[in-house]
């Protein structure tokens, strides 16, 4: 089975996203019998080459809303941070095309965010799921599968890319509502809020893009299909050692010494109560794995 990671090559080295992605990978070289694949927007440079090394496939590639995205993030909200969230976000909708452009045929393919670590080779798991178009596990509530996390995604490539044209042209039309700081809450009514147990539903770039096109009403029925939380397992829910995927939603596992200590930015306040004990369990095992593939 083929899995895809997307990365947004940036100056900005504060939050070593080179450190998470190599995690992943290493992790799903030893672990998995995936075949890895990198849709890549920058320069050749050093983390490319350690991809090659590896024998993963780097797909060179910019999303198609990178434009936009910077006339809105530099330009409306004075934030170029925020480009460099987006552009690698948005680039897992870049799939379906490259898979046609590419000559790739596979039915299912998996997506994966690069703060995941694998612990079980997922491929035959997966091949017991057919979504009509991808299956996603819950984001923060375990049992709540309306709100999904697109952390993680099991995807229908044909079905996907029947509707790929006006997926992209619906994401365009609609993009500064999946910005942070610029698209605003959607408060669902009672019947839902009862459904989610959430207030408001906060913008979140391309995984409020899946939610809005694939839903469009909160009250009708979503489009995915339900993927067991073992398969994108975040560590604040628990204990995360029979977990095929730990995806570090929140606290990163290389801040956990941060998080471990009476310092922590304001900024990353709010995820304080997410830095539990099996986040520090799993963050544990993250840094361990990273050693061994800096050792070689």
């Amino acid at each position: 089975m083929k899995c895809f990671f997307s990365f947004k090559a940036s100056a900005d080295k504060s939050h070593n996203y080179d450190q998470l992605l190599k995690v992943a990978v290493y992790s799903a070289l030893k672990n998995t019998t995936l075949q890895l694949y990198c849709i890549f927007d920058g320069l050749p440079n050093e983390l490319t080459k350690w991809l090659e090394s590896k024998n993963v496939t780097v797909i060179f590639r910019r999303s198609y809303l990178y434009n936009k995205l910077a006339y809105i993030t530099c330009e409306k909200l004075n934030n170029p941070s925020l480009l460099n969230i987006g552009g690698g976000a948005f680039l897992r909708v870049e799939i379906p095309a490259i898979m046609q452009e590419f000559g790739y045929n596979d039915r299912f393919v998996l997506y994966t965010d690069c703060d995941v670590m694998f612990q079980k080779d997922v491929a035959e798991g997966l091949s017991r799921y057919e979504p009509k178009f991808f299956a996603v596990a819950p984001e923060n509530n375990i049992n709540s599968y309306r709100l999904m996390n697109s952390g993680v995604m099991l995807m229908n490539m044909p079905n996907l890319q029947k509707r790929d044209k006006d997926f992209r042209n619906y994401v365009e039309k609609n993009l500064e509502s999946y910005i942070p700081g610029i698209g605003k809450p959607v408060r669902p009514n009672l019947l839902v809020y009862a459904l989610s147990g959430r207030v408001n539903y906060y913008p979140a770039w391309d995984q409020s893009a899946y939610q809005h096109y694939y839903t469009q009403n909160w009250l009708s029925i979503p489009g995915w299909d339900k993927l067991p939380p073992s398969f994108n397992w975040k560590p604040y829910w628990g204990d995360s050692s029979q977990a095929d995927i730990v995806h570090f939603h929140g606290p990163k596992p290389n801040q956990a010494q941060l998080f471990s200590s009476k310092q922590v930015p304001v900024h990353l306040e709010p995820l304080i109560d997410l830095a539990t004990p099996s986040y520090f369990e799993s963050s544990r095992q993250w840094n361990a794995l990273l050693k061994e593939e800096i050792k070689g």
